[in-house]
């Protein structure tokens, strides 16, 4: 079963890079602003759901100190 789930997990690592340099290629030569702005378009769509979603709010980091020892949690 453990097999089964790693050929899963490894298959869009070994797919998804040659198919992104492809279409980021084929991008290119229309133009060379386009891979950028579809570029930055998915980065601003991620950070948007990022920033939306409560269980990504939860990992975020605030260094709120540490009530038991009075000391910050997080190195300065």
């Amino acid at each position: 079963m453990l097999g089964r789930v790693s050929s899963l997990i490894s298959l869009p690592r070994a797919v998804l890079p040659p198919v992104s340099l492809a279409v980021m290629g084929a991008l290119a030569a229309a133009g060379a602003r386009l891979p950028f702005c579809l570029a930055s378009g998915l980065m601003l769509l991620t950070g948007v759901v990022l920033a939306s979603n409560p269980a990504a709010r939860k990992l975020s980091i605030h260094g709120e100190p540490d009530t038991s020892t009075g000391r910050s949690q997080w190195p300065s």
